[in-house]
């Protein structure tokens, strides 16, 4: 909460004069300081969690300092257990003149999360205080999306990876070239936080205006200017501008990204999808292959305000995919291919999880979208045990693609690769079974699905 220091006026009201005058406050005129440090107020404390990155993990302070001649010290961090505890100061010159009124600040504080357990952490600073979840590689999962908690996104779900999560579009050309270094030989990347604003499935009337707000950080080492583009890259635009400028942001600065936008006219799930572009014409994205897009995924009401997106129960009784097992087999020799080249075991195709697979595959094209959680509101977990399959560790691998475009079963395997969070599940020591579904529908909008469902008994 910001808080706003008031000077009471004096008012002086003299008998002999009809009226009363009112003084006018004197300015605080700037004064000459020692040297000194003191402790900075806090004034908010928020925990950033990198979609799609389990282990990095930011505080961010906000808080104020005396006066505009004191600056942020380096913070000081100590690690005892499941606690955090931050101590952070601002140190100012002697002979500094500065006016006598208080400075806001903003920090983005590392903590050192790696190798830490799985469980629930707090970081402490001042009063503030904040809880976060460390979780296991195979419990952190994320669409074939850039944003996956939703896009962290888990997050990222709630984007992805991370956080619900972000789906990605199915391969391009342009898509393929995105990863080059920027013009000056400096590196183009971004890293997605959070939805700010309008999480996944937010629902709106037909035509509603909203702006769409991405937390982003600059995770490359070129600065952000605003001859830096956010610009449509595919999906539903959604009557937002094709591109608008970036703010500035330095390497390894986060700043928030928004984009004006009109929901359709017409009822229906709609997701548009967002790429960066540099000055030099550079297209990259977000996590650690840098061409991941980011979304905004909406529902809208018809003019009745029957809810469409969220009334489907599951694949109609009409739209029963066959499964292309070539494919399947094509993936699995992938996948063990990789396993071996890495020393671990290979994996066993199981009839129950390949079931899993496919009912989750059928129900993604047969009612055109992308996501870890099935029409019927049910996730992979659920979707395993209704198989009967009783599983210790257990993860999935969501994409799509149109194998005339790339998305074939090695555009599919190469894009899990490079993407860290899908990686880890491939090459998960945890795991010895797999079920491998890809299904293909010339009328929806990807064309190819895939779904990956690791386990161990």
């Amino acid at each position: 909460m910001k808080h706003t220091l008031f000077k009471v006026p004096i008012v002086i009201c003299v008998l002999l004069v009809v009226g009363c005058s009112q003084a006018q406050p004197t300015p605080i005129p700037p004064t000459e300081v020692p040297a000194s440090t003191v402790p900075a107020t806090i004034k908010s404390l928020e925990i950033l969690t990198l979609a799609g990155d389990a282990k990095d993990v930011r505080a961010l302070v906000r808080g104020e300092l005396p006066d505009g001649c004191y600056q942020v010290d380096a913070p000081k961090v100590a690690q005892e257990g499941d606690r955090f505890e931050i101590e952070l100061s601002g140190s100012r010159p002697a002979g500094a003149t500065c006016p006598a009124s208080p400075v806001e600040f903003e920090r983005v504080i590392p903590l050192a999360v790696a190798g830490l357990e799985e469980g629930e952490y707090q970081v402490v600073i001042g009063s503030s205080k904040q809880a976060f979840s460390l979780s296991a590689p195979e419990s952190t999962l994320v669409a074939q999306e850039p944003n996956p908690d939703t896009q962290t996104p888990e997050p990222p779900s709630d984007n992805p990876a991370p956080t619900p999560e972000p789906p990605g579009p199915q391969p391009t050309q342009q898509t393929a070239g995105s990863a080059s270094a920027g013009a000056t030989g400096c590196e183009d990347k971004a890293a997605f936080y959070k939805d700010v604003t309008i999480p996944d499935n937010t629902i709106f009337e037909e035509g509603e205006e909203f702006v769409k707000t991405w937390r982003i950080r600059n995770e490359g080492t070129c600065t952000w200017s605003p001859d830096y583009q956010i610009s449509f890259a595919g999906g539903d635009a959604m009557n937002a501008p094709i591109s608008s400028p970036m703010p500035q942001a330095a390497p390894g600065d986060i700043v928030d990204i928004s984009v004006p936008m009109r929901a359709p006219t017409s009822g229906g799930a709609y997701t548009g999808f967002w790429e960066f572009i540099s000055p030099s014409g550079n297209h990259f994205g977000v996590h650690a292959n840098k061409v991941d897009k980011i979304w905004v995924k909406i529902a809208v009401k018809e003019s009745d305000f029957q809810t469409v997106a969220l009334v489907v129960t599951g694949p109609s009784s009409g739209c029963e995919l066959a499964p292309d097992d070539g494919v399947a087999n094509t993936l699995l020799g992938l996948i063990n291919g990789a396993r071996r080249t890495a020393g671990f075991r290979e994996l066993s195709l199981q009839s129950q999880l390949t079931a899993a697979a496919l009912a989750h595959s059928r129900d993604m094209a047969c009612n055109d979208f992308l996501d870890h959680v099935g029409t019927d509101g049910k996730t992979w977990r659920e979707r395993i045990k209704a198989q009967g399959y009783n599983y210790s560790a257990a993860a999935e691998n969501i994409y799509v693609g149109n194998p005339s475009f790339g998305g074939g079963a090695q555009g599919a395997f190469d894009w899990w690769m490079n993407s860290q969070i899908h990686r880890d599940n491939i090459l998960n020591r945890k795991v010895s079974q797999i079920g491998i579904a890809y299904v293909y529908l010339a009328s929806s909008q990807y064309g190819g699905y895939y779904t990956l469902v690791f386990a161990n008994p």
